[in-house]
């Protein structure tokens, strides 16, 4: 019976690492290179539209219909809003303000009273929703766990305020528009109320530099944007609408508006070119889901990391019989594929 001395097989060995070293090489190569086909993906962002007829639609960057929900549990949907973690917030009828998470699941997020007929939403940077009573000067706040409280009230002459859009300021200063009160109310972080500009607006929507844009209707004068600096300064931004309603901005400042007086969506691209974007028949409110572009730069370091770590790990100290890691090498061993 013929056996093998002990320099044969620590070559035997020694060529099994070399082949497995070689194949995490290659794996690591394999997944760098994917990493550069990544980094030049589309990432674009999801335009959300409600519609009074019980429907809201997903819409790709080209103004494509992707997807769409209608009927029960929606209820005269308006204005919308996302949370930080992608879930979708829809103002209704009767009270309630329904939640669509990221997997596609409806639920009721805030109801009772106090939520009201609820109409523009907003968040905060803590993940509470805030909404604003159509038909009285509430505006109402609930927190991640659905507890629902009276955030702001206040006083006035009109009978119905017709409340429509709210916007947080990137200084935490809240902005209601009351069409029937005819302002932009201006609620700042130490608890003062103030006119902002006067108007009968509806949809509000902050640009990234801190303007203010709104959108008007008057019967005398049809709908329009106006645009104001922080300083309440305004000017015309737009004009032509039938009856525009909600707003929003995606990640490469274009603007949004529903003109919900013939279903369209009118885009604004950052230079300020229109152009019908999106029609939806009774559309009227927007919101914009962020889908971020990932850094070209983090995922090229994330794979020389990788094809460093993997090559590494070929060259880890391993002999023949069990392995007994010295101190402080845990990690590096558990790292190694084996």
């Amino acid at each position: 019976m013929r056996t093998k001395t002990s320099a044969s097989l620590i070559g035997g060995f020694s060529s099994r690492l070399k082949m497995k070293a070689g194949i995490r090489l290659g794996t690591s190569l394999l997944f760098t290179i994917q990493l550069f086909i990544l980094c030049g993906s589309s990432y674009g962002d999801s335009i959300y539209v409600s519609s009074g007829s019980d429907i809201v639609g997903q819409f790709d960057e080209s103004g494509n219909l992707v997807r769409h929900w209608n009927g029960s549990p929606l209820n005269g949907p308006t204005y919308l809003a996302f949370d930080s973690a992608g879930n979708l917030y829809v103002a209704g009828k009767f009270e309630t303000v329904q939640r669509l998470d990221t997997v596609g699941n409806w639920s009721f997020f805030a109801q009772g009273a106090i939520v009201g007929t609820p109409q523009g939403l907003a968040f905060d940077p803590s993940g509470n929703l805030y909404a604003v009573d159509r038909f009285g000067r509430t505006v109402s706040k609930t927190d991640p766990t659905g507890h629902v409280s009276t955030f702001k009230s206040w006083g006035g002459s009109d009978t119905s305020p017709n409340n429509q859009g709210l916007a947080f300021d990137a200084s935490g200063n809240m902005y209601v528009a009351s069409a029937g009160d005819g302002a932009i109310l201006k609620f700042s972080t130490s608890g003062g109320l103030s006119d902002f500009a006067y108007g009968s607006f509806r949809g509000l929507a902050f640009d990234s530099t801190g303007n203010l844009f709104a959108a008007e209707y008057t019967a005398a004068g049809g709908g329009h944007i106006m645009k104001f600096d922080p300083s309440g300064n305004g000017s015309l931004f737009a004009s032509g609408f039938s009856f525009p309603n909600g707003l929003a901005f995606d990640s490469s400042a274009n603007l949004f508006v529903v003109d919900s007086g013939v279903g369209d969506i009118i885009k604004f691209d950052a230079g300020g070119n229109r152009s019908v974007f999106a029609h939806l028949d009774g559309a009227f409110g927007v919101a914009i889901q962020t889908i971020p572009e990932p850094s070209g730069f983090a995922l090229i370091n994330l794979g020389i990391a990788t094809l460093l770590l993997l090559s590494k790990c070929g060259r880890c100290p391993r002999e023949p019989g069990p392995m007994k890691p010295r101190e402080g090498t845990r990690q590096r061993f558990m790292a190694c594929w084996r």
